[in-house]
Formats: structure tokens, C-alpha cells, sequence
């Protein structure tokens, strides 16, 4: 499968974000939920490596998420990897522009670290 960047080289990040919002309204439509953020290329010296000027976003849906002790069939991934993550569950929703580490302190809501494993799959070559 082709990475849609190897076809559309200069596509820009708004059109990317607008295609990701498609996907994610047709995960809906199919009954999924979305459940979390993820952030990625959050490093300077990847954002350099990449391209890229800033850390990107995408959304994870219940679809995605795969707990240790369900069966998971790689025959759903095309080059399946995995990596692993930290990440941060919390109990209210953050809002707003002006989200602080004091007003999204553990005092002032309710969140716990979790230590994830991130699989995904690459649909490139190789």
C-alpha cells in the first residue's frame, strides 16, 4: 500500500487534519467512539528529521484499542510494530485554550499514568 505523501508529496497539514476528521466521522457513523488523543513527533529533533514544525495529533477510537488479555490478530496490521508508550488517563475532560499543569493538576481532576504498548502498522514497503 502507498503512503498517501509518496502520491501527494505537498499536502498540506489542514488537508490532512480535514481528511482525518472524514475517517474518524465514518469510525463514528460505523458505532465506534473516540476515547483519546494520541501525540506524535513531539521531540524537536524528530520534527527536524520529518519535516515538520510542530508535534501532530490524531484521535483514538474504541476500535483501536486492544486490551493484554484479548487475542489480537496481526492479520490486521500490514507491517505490524511496536512501541512503547506513556500516557496520561484522566477522569475529566481538559478545556479550553487556557489548560495549565495547575488546572490540570491531579488535584483539580482525577488522572492516573498508564504505561501503554503502541502497535501500529506501516503502510509502506519495506
Amino acid at each position: 500500500m502507498e503512503k498517501l505523501t509518496a502520491r501527494c508529496p505537498d499536502l498540506p497539514i489542514a488537508t490532512a487534519y480535514e481528511l482525518q476528521q472524514q475517517l474518524i466521522a465514518r469510525m463514528e457513523a460505523d458505532g465506534e467512539r473516540c476515547i483519546g488523543l494520541k501525540l506524535g513527533l513531539t521531540s524537536r529533533a524528530k520534527q527536524q528529521v520529518m519535516g515538520v514544525h510542530e508535534a501532530i495529533y490524531g484521535y483514538l477510537t474504541d476500535g483501536m484499542l486492544a486490551l493484554e488479555w484479548e487475542p489480537l490478530s496481526y492479520r490486521r496490521f500490514i507491517h505490524p510494530k511496536a512501541e512503547p508508550e506513556i500516557a496520561f488517563l484522566l477522569g475529566d475532560d481538559l478545556a479550553g485554550t487556557a489548560v495549565t499543569k495547575t488546572s490540570a493538576s491531579p488535584s483539580r481532576t482525577s488522572w492516573r499514568t498508564i504505561a501503554p504498548l503502541r502497535l501500529f502498522s506501516s503502510a509502506a514497503n519495506g
